[in-house]
């Protein structure tokens, strides 16, 4: 084998094995939905966004766990999100059940109150 067909076929490896699981084939946990039945279909919806948020920035990291794994051929030093990302897709799941089951539709997320600073002091 030449040393390009050998470089091939240990990238190939390495794509193959070790690497991180890319973001869209983690599998949500089952999450109880118990822990968001209390909540109002506004809570449920301000909820569902700070978990959706977190989700992202979950998703973003794992996504650069795994290319930083390709690229490298090793997964030992790489902090793998997946067990968090696939909790937070699973609570997301189940905040979308409890809005189904208390019909809540398309309920408006308030605006977060914007806290207004002390004006600037112009420099003189």
């Amino acid at each position: 084998m030449t040393l390009s067909k050998a470089a091939v076929a240990l990238f190939g490896f390495t794509l193959l094995a070790g690497c991180a699981t890319a973001p869209d084939d983690v599998k949500p946990i089952n999450v109880p939905t118990d822990s968001y039945q209390y909540m109002s279909c506004q809570q449920l919806a301000q909820e569902a966004v700070r978990v959706g948020e977190a989700q992202d920035k979950l998703a973003d990291e794992q996504g650069s766990t795994r290319w930083r794994d390709i690229w490298t051929g090793r997964d030992i030093l790489s902090r793998d999100h997946e067990r968090s990302l696939a909790r937070a897709k699973g609570e997301l799941n189940a905040i979308q059940a409890v809005q189904k089951q208390k019909a809540c539709g398309s309920t408006p997320v308030p605006a977060v109150p914007v806290t207004s600073a002390a004006p600037a002091t112009p420099v003189k």
